[in-house]
């Protein structure tokens, strides 16, 4: 299984926690580092001037942004639709508010 990336979603901080102190996922006979903790945030109504780099300055308090996606109009690919998928790595101390 080298070389690959496993997303693990959870739905409590207690599963997170557990997952972390594990320090391993087992998927069949194989164990998986799980040391790494990422969340998916979709933002809603973001209005197409906020910058990506002004979003990412915002969520920083809650972790590090390491991707951000624009949703665009299916016709119109270079118009943003105000919807942007942020993928970081969350504080536990700190997580996003929901």
């Amino acid at each position: 299984m080298d070389g690959l990336d496993f997303q693990i979603g959870v739905n409590t901080q207690a599963a997170v926690r557990k997952l972390l102190d594990a320090n391993v996922l087992r998927i069949g006979s194989n164990l998986v580092p799980a040391n790494k903790q990422y969340v998916s945030i979709a933002v809603f109504f973001l209005p197409a001037f906020v910058t990506d780099a002004e979003l990412a300055k915002a969520l920083e308090p809650y972790g590090n942004v390491v991707n951000i996606d624009s949703n665009c109009f299916r016709d119109k690919p270079h118009l943003r639709t105000g919807l942007r998928y942020v993928k970081m790595g969350m504080r536990m101390d700190n997580p996003v508010p929901n």
